[in-house]
């Protein structure tokens, strides 16, 4: 995190086309891996990226996921683990929907940021020229 990086907080979200089951690799076990079966997150978001903190509640408890890392920049460099690529980015209404790949998954998901402020979206899209 960076000085320019901004830090918001409880969102809602959605993954859309999430499935466990299209792993491309059924058999690489990460216990660090991303899950992206979450309704909350926390997002830091700055010029080159933002990170994604999913946030899910177990017994009533709200426990924090690994971290997911969404990079703007088109690059054809191999990621590391919990790096992904946004192919796309809308807003539609109040929603942000970021489409994405990553490399562990067949399909393409789209992460969805709901009843998101107006600050958000217009840091976000102006972010969003970079794809």
């Amino acid at each position: 995190m960076n000085s320019k990086s901004e830090i918001f907080t409880d969102l809602k979200v959605f993954v859309r086309n999430f499935d466990v089951l299209k792993k491309t690799d059924r058999w690489d076990l990460d216990p660090f891996e991303t899950f992206y079966n979450y309704d909350s997150c926390d997002l830091i978001l700055n010029e080159n990226y933002f990170v994604v903190t999913g946030k899910m509640k177990i017994f009533k408890r709200k426990i924090l996921l690994s971290p997911t890392i969404f990079k703007f920049e088109q690059q054809q460099e191999n990621y590391k683990n919990r790096h992904v690529q946004i192919e796309d980015i809308q807003i539609v209404g109040d929603r942000v929907e970021v489409r994405f790949s990553d490399p562990k998954y067949k399909n393409k998901m789209t992460l969805i940021l709901k009843n998101t402020e107006n600050r958000l979206q217009k840091k976000i899209h102006k972010l969003s020229q970079k794809i």
